[in-house]
């Protein structure tokens, strides 16, 4: 139980034995991110970083706001103090020097993504020589992308201007976000099997995180209240209702092993691929033999027959669950 969640514990058996007494306010807490969908965005837009943030520290107590800033800013105004923290980071030195950061919530895993036919399966970006490879204006790639010198890299203003660029063959490939490929597998099956190929080893890996300056009130506290968020809103099925994902695999339980997540409908057959929220360096090394578990609603099953027919229900999206998830416009009529 966190400090705040006592506090909270202790109040309500006051009211209980006192009667009522003035409510603690919750903590409000102005963050900063940037234009980064699906992860990071305006309200009315894809934003699950933000959301799953905002989610966790209400939870614990927190009222969190996060303002969109311009791209290239945002670790300045957080080293100025503009604003107490930032819902969706990747760790850095320099930001390491002045802020907290929380146990990873998420992990950006670029996959490489070719027309149908073509073979998908390079280790490093350093392999695709001689290739072009579309990738969105704007963001940091990293180190990476610096060093693979023969390979020619073609910034779009988005994934869309990229799948356009892959199918009227003026790249060879294109970087995405294995998140931003789920939802095609899962809402394009059908275009996605016609038209692409699509890859399954990472070829730049980045754990997000919550952070907050060493000097904002709380922080550590705060960082603290939010991790232990983290294990409940993954086991109790919230990750896939924000993320928009029928099924998810984590270790919830600690003992090193992933289990698959549903919400409350499981579909009519079990899952053939599914999304790993936190980095696999996470979990301990165990037998390649050892298989997954189903959970749903915080029920632990071993087998995929053992989950009862009440949970074997058709997952059913409707418009406004994917009115935020990021799709491509194949262009068919």
């Amino acid at each position: 139980m966190t400090i705040r969640r006592l506090v909270w514990h202790v109040l309500w058996i006051a009211v209980m034995t006192f009667g009522a007494v003035t409510p603690v306010m919750s903590a409000e807490v102005n963050l900063a991110s940037v234009t980064w969908p699906p992860f990071s965005d305006e309200p009315d837009a894809s934003r699950f970083a933000i959301d799953l943030v905002h989610e966790a520290l209400s939870r614990a107590g927190y009222e969190a706001a996060t303002s969109i800033v311009p791209a290239g800013e945002l670790t300045r105004e957080l080293r100025l103090g503009k604003y107490a923290g930032s819902p969706a980071l990747w760790r850095s030195t320099d930001r390491e020097a002045f802020m907290l950061f929380s146990d990873p919530y998420l992990e950006n895993r670029l996959i490489l993504v070719g027309r149908k036919g073509t073979a998908v399966d390079a280790a490093s970006l350093g392999a695709l020589t001689g290739k072009k490879v579309a990738i969105i204006e704007g963001y940091a790639y990293g180190e990476e992308l610096d060093n693979a010198k023969d390979v020619t890299f073609v910034a779009g203003r988005d994934h869309q201007q990229s799948l356009e660029r892959l199918l009227g063959e003026e790249v060879d490939f294109m970087l995405v976000d294995e998140l931003l490929m789920q939802y095609v597998l899962q809402h394009q099956a059908t275009e996605a099997e016609q038209y692409l190929a699509i890859g399954t080893t990472p070829l730049i890996s980045r754990s997000l995180h919550f952070a907050v300056r060493m000097d904002a009130k709380e922080a550590r506290l705060m960082i603290e209240a939010f991790n232990e968020e983290l294990q409940d809103m993954i086991g109790d099925g919230t990750y896939n209702r924000i993320l928009g994902l029928a099924w998810i695999r984590a270790d919830v339980d600690g003992d090193g092993g992933l289990e698959l997540i549903a919400g409350s409908r499981a579909g009519t057959s079990a899952p053939l691929r599914t999304y790993q929220v936190l980095p696999e360096a996470s979990r301990r090394t165990l037998e390649s033999t050892t298989p997954d578990r189903f959970m749903i609603e915080g029920r632990l099953f071993e087998t995929w027959e053992e989950i009862p027919d009440e949970y074997k229900l058709p997952t059913v999206w409707s418009a406004e669950d994917t009115e935020t998830i990021l799709l491509f416009d194949f262009g068919i009529d």
